[in-house]
């Protein structure tokens, strides 16, 4: 359904991009993963055309994106609307481009609760309000392919749950960017790991999580101090490090404490997570 060959993008002599390569099938849920700034949202723009590549090319359905773009849906992290609309003229007037009954759009607009502030101006609703405006402006349709960046931000979490069921109604193929590692362990069937515009790795969400890459079910977090120096315990083990901690993946979690635990008081001993496994290869590409 999708297919990114080789895309390379720069912007003003710094490159965003590099090499891109990517295809996803039809009715597969897939996440882009990283961090902010590792080019989730330039990708993202070069699908829907609103980029260009230096290199490379973009294939939907075999298809040009202008040529396919009424058949999907496109949530970007930032929706600018009509403020001057009331939500539901809002609403009348884009199921109007869509050739669609407003009473067509009752099923998403109940799911998301729309009718309670349909008489408000669009410029007075609160953030969230107009995140689930956007998110049925985006389903109204129902195109078969959605492409979301940054989809839920802002959203509670019962309300990120339900948007999800839309998203994925009638099997719908789905490619969505994020930096929150829960909603991509949650929802997707394959995770891209991305990573200052380059993929890291491409596997399923099981796979990330069995021990095909970290050969342990746990984690020793320990809690660096300025009283021990902890490198000692862990340079022959397999880490990783943030500001505060060293992230430890003994092939023996208890045999590692067994001869540690005199020498190290502040630990934690957590179960893999999928942020764990990004920063472990990340760590040992670099």
């Amino acid at each position: 359904m999708l297919k990114i060959n080789h895309v390379t993008f720069s912007n003003n002599g710094i490159k965003i991009l590099n090499n891109v390569t990517l295809e996803i099938a039809k009715g597969e849920c897939v996440a882009l993963l990283g961090p902010n700034g590792s080019g989730k949202s330039t990708l993202i723009d070069i699908i829907t055309g609103s980029l260009n590549p230096d290199e490379g090319e973009v294939k939907i359905w075999n298809k040009a994106f202008k040529k396919v773009k009424k058949d999907i849906g496109i949530l970007y992290e930032y929706s600018p609307l009509f403020n001057f609309y009331k939500t539901k003229e809002l609403l009348i007037y884009i199921c109007s481009i869509y050739n669609i009954k407003y009473s067509q759009t009752s099923y998403l607009r109940d799911q998301l609760g729309i009718d309670a502030y349909e008489n408000k101006l669009i410029k007075l609703l609160s953030k969230g309000e107009v995140r689930k405006v956007a998110i049925l402006l985006t389903l109204l349709h129902n195109p078969s392919f959605i492409i979301l960046d940054e989809a839920t931000s802002g959203l509670d979490p019962f309300i990120r749950d339900r948007c999800w069921e839309l998203f994925k109604l009638n099997n719908r193929t789905v490619f969505f960017s994020t930096h929150n590692w829960e909603e991509a362990n949650k929802n997707a069937d394959k995770i891209v790991f991305f990573s200052k515009g380059e993929i890291l790795k491409v596997d399923s969400t099981e796979a990330f999580l069995s021990k095909k890459y970290i050969k342990t079910e746990n984690k020793i977090v320990l809690h660096k101090s300025k009283d021990v120096d902890l490198l000692p315990f862990i340079q022959n083990f397999e880490y990783y490090e943030n500001d505060n901690d060293y992230f430890v993946f003994p092939n023996d979690t208890d045999t590692f404490m067994t001869k540690n635990e005199t020498k190290i008081s502040n630990f934690s001993i957590l179960p893999i997570e999928l942020k764990d496994v990004y920063f472990y290869l990340l760590n040992k590409k670099q």
